[in-house]
């Protein structure tokens, strides 16, 4: 009996290696473009608070970036601004605040779009935040065979002092395996046992 098993074995482990060596070694190339609303309006659209203090969205904006899955990068900044310039607005209250990110995918095909929403709370100005800032309800979208996961939750705010009122709002950029790359360890599995079937067979 171990001499049955120990082709099966050998043979069943060097099929597993190549066809896992084949699916982590594989980068899937995705291009995505991104947008977002306050409050439920329009893309693209800032919202400004008390007359004095804004808020806006710098998305990836058409036709996209391009990464190399799995890895982490940028969805956008949402940009704090004191309106008329400067830096002198006071802190005004966000809370309440909704936040969607808009994800439209390209690459790989068909594509689609997706939603990641949030809500903001505490107060933001020109040189001062408090509370919480950005709380995601929604942590990651799918598009297909794309997952888009938020890294970091909650996030704060900066002030318009701190890198120019810029925060970035990154996310991990994963794909599922490929149905080929599955379909090669199944087979090579089903092949490897059906040799040593043969060869017990023969005997």
């Amino acid at each position: 009996m171990r001499g049955f098993l120990k082709p099966l074995i050998t043979t069943a482990a060097v099929v597993m290696m190549i066809a896992f060596a084949n699916i982590g070694a594989k980068a899937d190339t995705v291009t995505f473009s991104t947008d977002a609303r306050f409050n439920g309006g329009a893309f693209g659209a800032p919202i400004t608070f008390g007359g004095t203090v804004q808020l806006s969205f710098q998305g990836i904006v058409p036709p996209g970036g391009t990464v190399n899955a799995p890895s982490n990068t940028s969805l956008g900044e949402i940009v704090v601004s004191c309106v008329g310039g400067g830096t002198a607005c006071v802190p005004v209250n966000i809370t309440g605040t909704t936040f969607d990110i808009r994800i439209t995918q390209t690459i790989p095909a068909p594509g689609g779009t997706a939603l990641i929403t949030s809500t903001l709370s505490g107060t933001i100005g020109g040189d001062a935040s408090t509370g919480t800032g950005i709380t995601f309800t929604t942590m990651s979208a799918t598009i297909g065979p794309v997952t888009y996961t938020i890294l970091n939750n909650p996030l704060a705010l900066v002030p318009v002092t701190t890198n120019n009122g810029h925060t970035s709002i990154q996310a991990a950029v994963t794909t599922v395996p490929e149905p080929t790359s599955m379909l090669l360890l199944g087979t090579g599995l089903i092949g490897a046992a059906g040799a040593v079937r043969r060869r017990f067979r023969g005997r």
